[in-house]
């Protein structure tokens, strides 16, 4: 990420369908000094991010999307730094995800910003549960279906 981070006129990044390969993603200082949108989508292997306290990430960072990051285990607290944040919407994440954003969200409130706004849709967790029904049912249906034509 060294060089797209470095990249002065920067201002939407988009990381989707593992674009970025890895568990772990280490912003440093001076990076993304533009970015103003960043949306993460479908990076299965990211599970963390690493972001130090420092006014020197994503300084303008506006809005941060995050869909599909099944193993994310949180948005980094330093996020809450930053004063440009407008919104921050999570999908089909862990529910620990949602939390943070909250968290921020508690953060951004304190320093004076009451605008900033959270969208938190369904989790990873129901999702998989809901996956896990709907293969039953459809295990139950097709069970049911063989008896009929059995009986019949």
């Amino acid at each position: 990420m060294l060089i797209i981070g470095a990249l002065p006129n920067l201002e939407i990044l988009k990381l989707e369908y593992n674009a970025f390969v890895g568990k772990i993603w280490e912003t440093r200082d001076g990076e993304f000094q533009q970015l103003r949108f960043l949306k993460l989508e479908r990076l299965y292997d990211f599970s963390k991010w690493d972001v130090s306290f420092s006014s020197e990430h994503f300084p303008k960072l506006q809005q941060l999307v995050l869909h599909y990051c099944f193993n994310l285990k949180e948005i980094p607290c330093a996020m809450g730094e930053i004063e440009t944040l407008q919104l921050i919407k999570v999908d089909r994440c862990p529910k620990s995800v949602g939390e943070s954003a909250t968290q921020i969200k508690r953060e951004q409130r304190d320093m004076g910003n009451e605008d900033l706004r959270i969208i938190i849709g369904g989790n990873s967790e129901a999702m998989e549960r809901l996956s896990c029904i709907l293969c039953d049912f459809n295990i139950a249906l097709l069970f049911h279906s063989d008896v009929l034509g059995r009986v019949m």
